[in-house]
């Protein structure tokens, strides 16, 4: 019965390895994989998983170094998790992905193999890449337009701002003014009328625009804007700021 019962728990095990989504591989301790599932080998680009054993795991990391440092933290904890890498395809090509490992070892402490579970996450990264330089474009616009610009949330606290407005403020860099309101920069009156206006359009969700108002700038003197404001939507249309 034990053995039927091993017999069936292996059978289970092999199902799952080689249906599972999740790349697994594992290594022995030379470093050098005897396994993979065929979630690996599609990961990699390899025309099967008995393309992967008998490699060094060393070649599928794109920088060794990378790997020298994780294998270091895997053998003192004996497990990682989440850990971001790239490896690289069989034609070369990088691939991000996310592993989890563990290091299984006999009751000497010497080590059986590395177990590691790996998920693709490479088309989030080129996402995550993507927006990256969409912010980064954004960011250099707006900082080199000689308009005023800011993001405020619904409680008319400054988000974001850019250079031409900090100066206006009197603040050297626009990451000062976050958090803050015009409470904090502008005459009381004033600072009440860009309030009140500003929570009639989060409340109605209407834009305000070319308005003719006046300003006080850090000197003390008046000066005229022509100013629009457009509510700021999140996924669910809801105005989450301006």
């Amino acid at each position: 019965r034990t053995e039927e019962a091993l017999l069936e728990s292996e059978k289970r095990y092999r199902l799952l390895f080689e249906s599972t989504r999740e790349a697994i591989i594992i290594v022995g301790p030379d470093g050098r994989i005897l396994s993979a599932n065929p979630a690996s080998a599609a990961i990699l680009s390899y025309e099967s998983p008995e393309e992967l054993v008998g490699m060094s795991a060393n070649e599928l990391y794109l920088n060794k170094e990378q790997r020298k440092a994780i294998i270091a933290e895997l053998l003192e904890k004996d497990y990682i998790e989440n850990c971001e890498i790239t490896f690289v395809k069989k034609d070369g090509t990088p691939v991000y992905v996310i592993v989890s490992s563990v290091v299984r070892r006999d009751e000497e402490g010497n080590i059986l193999r590395l177990e590691g579970f790996i998920k693709d996450i490479t088309e989030r990264k080129r996402s995550e890449e993507e927006l990256a330089k969409e912010r980064n474009l954004l960011r250099t616009l707006i900082d080199n337009l000689p308009d005023y610009i800011f993001v405020k949330d619904t409680e008319s606290r400054f988000i974001i701002n850019n250079v031409a407005h900090a100066r206006v403020l009197g603040v050297k860099a626009p990451e000062e003014v976050v958090g803050k309101t015009d409470f904090d920069y502008f005459p009381q009156e004033l600072a009440e009328q860009y309030y009140a206006d500003e929570q009639e359009l989060i409340r109605s969700g209407q834009p305000l625009i070319n308005r003719v108002e006046s300003t006080i700038d850090q000197e003390g003197r008046k000066q005229w804007l022509l100013t629009s404001k457009v509510p700021l939507y999140d996924n669910n249309g809801s105005v989450v700021g301006l």
